[in-house]
């Protein structure tokens, strides 16, 4: 793990070297943290958040696959999640508020980038939500989230109409629900934004937060 971007900012590469070109041609950079500013240039978006977030520092991210795993330990999805090449690029949290939200890239293998070539965003979103929908909710079921919806939503984000999963769900009696936009379009990583709030739906406020950056 190594830092870039500017005077203050924090960010993890693992392993992910910034403005490396892929075989596809798309420079594959993580994204920087400045101030109260997240720039990720490879999903070509920003976001500016204000003093009630707090985004986790470099150590606290190197330490969410360890949790990860901590929390399927035992369960059948356990093997999986170790096996996954998955890079937490920012989380960040609003403890007043009980909203959240975070980036993750996660390598593909070559079946895989060519089995979303040929797929648009709302063919990923609809096979999570049909042929994965059962696998999906008995794995967050092992981590003790309940699902209690899981659907494809339509949202405004960055100004667009973009297709979604949403999810509602119930974590020991207290309700939480999550918008998840994935990017499988981009190069050798896919990117997936998820957003959650707690007690009350704020998800779709929480995507307003988010803007194009070119």
């Amino acid at each position: 793990f190594t830092a870039c971007g500017g005077d203050d900012a924090e960010k993890i590469s693992g392993g992910i070297t910034p403005e490396v070109t892929d075989e596809s041609g798309k420079p594959t950079s993580l994204g920087r943290v400045q101030g109260g500013m997240y720039v990720n240039e490879y999903m070509g978006i920003s976001c500016t958040l204000d003093s009630n977030w707090e985004f986790y520092t470099a150590e606290e991210l190197q330490e969410l696959p360890q949790n990860v795993e901590e929390l399927f330990a035992g369960t059948e999805a356990e093997a999986t999640m170790s096996n996954l090449q998955v890079i937490t690029d920012m989380t960040a949290e609003n403890a007043t508020e009980l909203t959240s939200m975070n980036i993750m890239y996660q390598k593909m293998s070559m079946q895989e980038r060519l089995a979303f070539a040929n797929m648009s965003n709302d063919d990923v979103v609809e096979a999570m939500v049909t042929s994965q929908k059962d696998m999906l909710i008995a794995t967050y079921a092992q981590a003790g989230i309940n699902v209690q919806e899981m659907s494809k939503k339509t949202v405004n984000f960055c100004g667009e109409e973009r297709d979604v999963l949403y999810m509602a769900c119930d974590v020991s009696g207290v309700a939480y629900y999550a918008i998840q936009v994935f990017d499988y379009s981009l190069g050798e990583y896919s990117v997936t934004l998820t957003v959650t709030s707690f007690g009350e739906d704020k998800t779709e406020e929480l995507l307003t937060l988010f803007s194009k950056y070119e």
